[in-house]
């Protein structure tokens, strides 16, 4: 089974970025631009994890992150975030947070975070084969009508 992941950006780049990196680990990821779609988007389907940028384009990431934790009392919130003063996280931890990890951070880290987190390991990532590579490919026995 797939762990679904809510996670809330301003930044359209980051939010690629994460998107790229989930779709080569396996897992499944709905990324959104801020709190309103974020809220809209938890109404209507069961995530397994929030992560959290700290300014969004409508409103607070911990502001956020209270509402969340409020319908969700069970489903860890991480934060994915610029603000890097020693309060941005204290005040993340007291919305609700359980960690709070600072851009840039290393793609093993956010992965060791949502190994901690989450139930489901990610899938190796294995190197599609190349075109015009036979490599991954099962013989067919299937007879083709011309």
């Amino acid at each position: 089974m797939s762990e679904s992941v809510l996670y809330v950006d301003d930044d359209a780049d980051s939010r690629e970025l994460l998107e790229t990196m989930f779709r080569l680990s396996g897992r499944t990821i709905i990324s959104v631009g801020g709190a309103t779609e974020a809220l809209r988007s938890a109404g209507h389907e069961r995530f397994s994890l929030f992560i959290l940028d700290n300014w969004l384009r409508d409103g607070s990431g911990i502001e956020l992150c209270r509402q969340l934790r409020a319908l969700y009392p069970e489903t860890p919130i991480i934060f994915l975030s610029g603000a890097a003063y020693p309060t941005d996280r204290e005040q993340a931890i007291e919305a609700g947070a359980c960690d709070y990890l600072i851009k840039p951070t290393g793609v093993l880290d956010l992965e060791a975070t949502l190994a901690r987190l989450i139930s489901v390991p990610p899938r190796p990532v294995r190197p599609s084969p190349t075109v015009g590579s036979a490599e991954g490919l099962q013989p067919s026995t299937e007879v083709v009508a011309a």
